[in-house]
């Protein structure tokens, strides 16, 4: 069903798979929540944009990191147009795409991107 309520709900639950360590159930109810979400939500909708950074942390979750590549850089840049990049949600995107880099032994490229995290953080403090 569509209805945002059950929507919320399987997100949630999804989270919760996600912190009992059932990565694969939470993978699989993710993908099925970010399905919904663009069926039923304006293209680039906040909502969507965030599940698909839950996808991509699933995705990191089960070592499926090049997969996982692709969807962080898609949510990092659609985030960064739409929310902009000193929102919360795209900085937590910035940090998940580092993260991803480094397990995929991309040290330098994740070095910049950490970099560029700690900028925007420091910017907002007003510690430049």
């Amino acid at each position: 069903e569509d209805h945002p309520q059950t929507i919320n709900m399987m997100s949630e639950m999804a989270g919760t798979f996600q912190d009992l360590g059932r990565n694969i159930e939470s993978l699989e109810l993710y993908k099925q929540v970010l399905a919904q979400r663009q069926r039923v939500l304006p293209v680039d909708d906040p909502l969507t944009l965030d599940t698909m950074h839950a996808v991509g942390r699933a995705l990191n979750n089960l070592d499926r990191n090049e997969e996982a590549l692709v969807l962080v850089e898609e949510t990092l840049e659609k985030q960064s147009r739409v929310i902009g990049e000193e929102h919360s949600d795209t900085q937590s995107t910035l940090s998940l795409l580092g993260g991803v880099l480094s397990a995929l032994k991309r040290h330098d490229e994740a070095c910049v991107i950490y970099e560029r995290l700690l900028v925007i953080v420091l910017r907002l403090k007003g510690e430049e």
